[in-house]
């Protein structure tokens, strides 16, 4: 399950490169099958000074990366700020000025998202 959420956070921060729009979060709308394992997307990145274009290629790289699955491209949705109500937030995920706030986790795929945030020099701290 850690592969998983590494994965899914890594690809995130991975495919950051130029694009174009006005919001300051992205709650991707989705799942990927991975080994036989659905895995719903239920994480909203916050861009904490990430210069914008990057930020929003980053979000769209969400959507890509399910495909790459063989599933339909997560749902992006550009918005002001990240729904409240997170169960954990990963802060400063390889270094970036960005955040991934975590919502609808059970208690094991909650800590494997933690340890994910951890192994990627991301600070976690409970929602």
């Amino acid at each position: 399950m850690l592969l998983r959420y590494s994965l899914v956070l890594a690809a995130t921060l991975a495919v950051l490169g130029p694009a174009h729009a006005s919001g300051k979060a992205c709650p991707p709308e989705g799942s990927f099958t991975m080994m036989g394992q659905k895995t719903l997307i239920k994480n909203c990145m916050s861009n904490n000074r990430v210069p914008q274009a990057k930020f929003v290629e980053g979000c769209r790289g969400l959507s890509e990366f399910t495909v790459q699955f063989g599933d339909q491209p997560a749902k992006i949705t550009d918005l002001a700020a990240c729904p409240t109500g997170a169960w954990g937030v990963c802060e400063k995920l390889f270094g970036a000025p960005m955040s991934s706030l975590c919502h609808l986790r059970d208690a094991s795929a909650l800590k494997d998202t933690e340890d994910s945030c951890q192994s990627g020099d991301g600070t976690w701290r409970k929602g």
